[in-house]
This record gives C-alpha cells, structure tokens and sequence, in this order.
C-alpha cells in the first residue's frame, strides 16, 4: 500500500494548506512493480498581500538573494559556484555570514589584509543527525550517483534560469562526484497526467532514470490549484531515489518575484525533497531551515539570519552528510566524526572580500564586493586590456593552507583573457600562511587558465584543471575576485588594477 501524508495549515495564519486536513489516505498500488511514494507536502506560498514582510528583501536596511544583473545561467554551468546579487553587492559561492570579521589578521600580501582561525560556526553531529532523522527518516535514503535535472514541457527562459539558480546553490554543498547535472530541456514531453486531482502519482513508464524531471504548468493545470505551489513525487528502489517529478504552478505569486528569490528557494527546497530530504513530513521548524512547511522559509531570519546564498547552515551540512558519509540503506546516526568547527582563511580587500572555509573534510568558497555600475564591457574609462593583480588563498584536502599570486587579464574588446595563479606556497595544516618565499612550493607552483566574461562575471574556458568562477567589483571595475575548485586545492582570489 502506499500512503500520502499531508499537512494542513489555516490560510488564516497566512499560509496555505496542503490538503487533506493534515490526515492520511491509503490508495491502492499502481499496476507499476515500483510503487510511487507519496508526494512530499505541497510548500505553502505568502499571500499577494504579504509580499513585502516575506519577499521584498529587506532586512535590517540591507537587501537579499537576487538574480536581476546577473547573466543568465547556462544549463552547462551547473557545476559553477553560484553567483548572485544582495543589493550592493556581487556574490560567488557560499555566504559565510558575519563571524568572519572577528579571525585574527596574520598578515599583508600587497593591499589584502590576509585573516586566518578557527570558529564554531557549524552546526554539529547531534544537529544533523536529527535533522535527518526529521527529514530523511531513520535510513538513508537518496539518489546513488548525482542526478540529472530536466526540465520536461514548455519553459521560458527565465524559468529555465531559475531552476539554474536552485541547482548551483544546492551542487555548492554536495561533493564534486554527486554534484547535480542539467541536462537538455524535452519542451514536448509532460508528467502532469500521471498526477490526479488528489495529488496522486502513478509512474507513466517514460521517465529518465536518475532524473529530476521539472515541470511548470499552467494555472489550473497544477494538481490541486486550491492550494497552488509545489511538489515532488520520488520513485524508489529499495533506498535508493531511481526518478523524481517536480511540479510547480505558474499561479504562484511566488512566480511574480521581480528579483527570483522566493521561486529559486521554492524550487531548491523541491529540489532537496528530490534528493532525499522526503520524510512523512517537511522538517521541523525548530532548525532553521528551507525545508521546514511554513511561509517562514521566505523570510530573511528564523532565529538566526538566512544565508544569502539561502541554504541554511544545516541543510548545507545534511545534503554534504547524506551524500558523503552515508551510503542508501545506512542508519543516519552513523555519520562518524563531525564538527561544528571551522577553519577559515580569508582575504580583506579594498574592492572584495573572499576566502574559504573548510570543516569536516569539505571546503566552502566564497567571494564579494560591490556591484559595479555598468557591466565591464560598457565601462568608458576601459579599453584596450586591463589587468588586476592580487592574492589567492586556499586549502589543501589535507587542510594545509596555500597562498599566492594571482592575475586577472581581460581583452576588453573579445571579452576574453586569461586568469593565473602564480608562486603558489603551502604551510603546514593548521599554521596560518606566512610571507611569500616562507612555504614549500605547491605542486608546480601555478595554475593558469582561459577566460570568458559575461557581464561582470567570468568562468573558466581552458587551462589546467578547475572550476574557476569570477566576478567584477567596485563601481568602475576596480577589483577582480571568485572562487577556485580542484581536487586538490580549493581557493578563492582577490586583485585590483
């Protein structure tokens, strides 16, 4: 028998309900020898009239996520560190909120101010294992490899862009080797009429296995428009994810978000359901959470600040604990050692701020600086080529920190260039990087790399290999900064010119 567990919610607290009065309801199993489960429960939306307490992006004077000036991201990018806006200021990567500030400065390299410590900014092994015990269940349960998305029936662009959006924050706490993939749109092919009134999903046979398919249907046409949002149906076998369908209703005012905030979270809190967070219920709001069942997940704090990368610190920690210490079938309290202790190595700049965090063998980039007032190939004052010239810091899988020279060039009239890295140095694990010449070389001692500018972003084309993503900062592109992901050596630079 398969059993589809709904929650209730008054709209009377500003939320909309999921149906069924919060009760379940038994259905016979469909013919299919791969039983459905039930859906995950429908995310409730704000209402119109709340747009600004929820969604506007304010909180304390200072905006939010969003997506507006940002070039749209490409399907063949997934794997790139996310990029987005909060206002002022351009992101790459992962927000490592506010406690930065307080690591004790080690140093000078030219004009960056080079911070380095450790910070009990995680969340810990008790957290965890509780919240995937809420969410996941007492057995794990997701996909074995990294699965692909796929947007299936007719999309525009910039819904297309948004799921983009979604995937990049999420792939930004998963390993590299379960990472998810977006593959080739199938404008021609739908699910929606494997779903009946009661939300009940019977597999059609014609999904793609190891696939996340992505639906956006038209008002009236989402399984339960009383209720609209969205939902995930997962197909398993045994505990592991084998198919998933994301339905998602264009009548959503969620939608309406000029700046995409609430719909990439909508759609990254799907997209955790797909992966595995897909218990009886959403999970509790007692963690600060995307994935809890309330409006709440739109706000900009729960009890702490939202990230604004979105994820909150535990659903980075759970997705990267589910995906890399646990196997489909383990028990969710064996993740072994786990810390809530970070350590960070950070660079202070005049035009950008970036560094990385690395706990529990995982490390996070990230990188900012102020927005820039035109996008660099319109900057007047540019021509010809320009050059930024800094420091990149980083960490070895071993935790040893690296330092060096970096230098961003760019031909301002092909809008490529070149990206290197040069005199790279390491130290031991747990020492702060000395002065240059103080280390031993690291590998060769370089890196270099190809590089294509869209915007006031820039990614990787050719060179060693990596995934380098990039920004322009300061308002007439004085500074250059971004993130740098290899096997051996996760990084983030920072130069002015």
């Amino acid at each position: 028998m398969t059993t589809r567990f709904l929650l209730g919610i008054s709209l009377i607290l500003f939320l909309t309900a999921c149906g069924g009065g919060g009760g379940s309801m038994s259905v016979p199993a469909p013919p299919d020898s791969e039983q459905p489960p039930p859906a995950s429960p429908t995310l409730p939306f704000p209402l119109s009239n709340l747009d600004c307490l929820l969604g506007c992006g304010q909180f304390v004077g200072e905006r939010h996520f969003g997506t507006s000036r940002i070039p749209s991201q490409a399907g063949e990018d997934a794997r790139q560190m996310p990029v987005y806006h909060s206002g002022e200021q351009l992101h790459v990567g992962v927000d490592q909120g506010t406690q930065t500030g307080t690591l004790q400065s080690v140093g000078l390299r030219g004009e960056t101010t080079i911070r380095h410590g450790r910070l009990a900014d995680g969340v810990g092994s008790n957290t965890v294992s509780d919240y995937l015990l809420d969410g996941v269940g007492n057995v794990a349960r997701r996909y074995a490899n990294g699965p692909e998305v796929r947007i299936i029936g007719p999309a525009s662009a910039e819904e297309a862009n948004m799921v983009a959006h979604a995937v990049r924050l999420i792939n930004a706490a998963l390993p590299d080797d379960k990472k998810m993939e977006i593959a080739a749109a199938l404008p021609g092919f739908s699910l929606r009429n494997t779903v009946d009134s009661r939300g009940l999903y019977f597999t059609s046979g014609r999904e793609l296995n190891n696939t996340i398919h992505v639906e956006f249907v038209p008002a009236g046409e989402f399984y339960d428009e009383a209720h609209a949002g969205a939902t995930t149906w997962n197909n398993w076998t045994g505990n592991s994810a084998r198919t998933s369908y994301l339905q998602m209703s264009r009548a959503a005012n969620v939608l309406q978000d000029a700046d995409s905030r609430r719909a990439v979270i909508l759609l990254a809190h799907e997209l955790i359901h797909a992966l595995g967070v897909y218990g009886l219920d959403h999970v509790s709001p007692s963690f600060d959470t995307i994935m809890e069942a309330t409006a709440t997940i739109y706000e900009l704090n729960q009890d702490t600040q939202q990230p604004r990368s979105l994820l909150y610190s535990v659903d980075r920690e759970a997705l990267r604990a589910l995906y890399s210490r646990l196997e489909p079938g383990d028990n969710v309290r064996d993740l072994g050692p786990w810390t809530d202790t970070s350590a960070h190595l950070v660079g202070n700049g005049t035009y950008a701020h970036y560094g990385v965090a690395l706990r529990n063998g995982y490390a996070e980039p990230w990188a900012y600086g102020s927005i820039p007032g035109q996008d660099l190939a319109d900057n007047p004052n540019l021509s010809g080529n320009a050059t930024w010239n800094g420091t990149l810091l980083g960490f070895t899988p071993s935790a040893n920190p690296v330092a060096g020279d970096a230098e961003i060039g760019v031909n301002l009239g092909t809008l490529e260039g070149r990206a290197d890295f040069t005199a790279l140095e390491q130290w031991a694990a747990g020492a702060a990087p000395g002065n240059a010449g103080t280390g031993t070389m690291w590998e060769d001692g370089d890196l270099g790399y190809s590089i294509a500018v869209s915007g006031n972003t820039f990614k990787q084309t050719g060179g060693d290999t990596g995934s380098l993503t990039g920004i322009f900062t300061g308002q007439n592109h004085e500074g250059a900064t971004g993130t740098l992901e290899r096997s051996d050596l996760t990084a983030a630079f920072g130069a002015s010119r």
